[in-house]
């Protein structure tokens, strides 16, 4: 049992399947960063405009700095649980779509089988988002 467990460590921790862990965790912490930013931003410019427009007679509360801080802290907070979150979910994701790869990694490296009538890369992914739509 802890032959397996060195094994199955020894090849998370290889340069192959560290890419395949890390270049869409990467691309999701980029993509939800830049999400995370704007919208931080967009949340701000929403609070700014209802306290001026919609409820004037509140204006003087929020003109206050700790109630402006609070704000600010609440919506950064917000961001970052969208940004960390969302980041995982969507790697998570993408790795769900190069599991053909990452078998025929193993496959190749403890079974040495030769697949017969092996489907596409294409065919598999077109099966995965037809499951996922259905």
């Amino acid at each position: 049992m802890l032959e397996i467990l060195s094994l199955s460590l020894k090849d998370f921790f290889s340069k192959k399947f560290l890419k395949f862990a890390l270049v869409p965790f990467c691309l999701s912490l980029v993509i939800f960063g830049v999400l995370a930013y704007f919208g931080f931003n967009v949340l701000l410019n929403f609070f700014n405009e209802l306290f001026e427009q919609t409820f004037p007679s509140l204006a003087f509360i929020y003109s206050l700095a700790f109630v402006q801080v609070i704000i600010a802290i609440l919506s950064a907070l917000s961001a970052s649980f969208v940004f960390i979150f969302g980041s995982v979910f969507f790697a998570i994701f993408i790795i769900s779509f190069l599991t053909p790869f990452i078998c025929k990694e193993i496959d190749e490296k403890y079974y040495h089988s030769a697949r017969k009538n092996a489907p596409s890369n294409l065919a598999v992914f077109a099966k995965m988002l037809f499951i996922l739509f259905k």
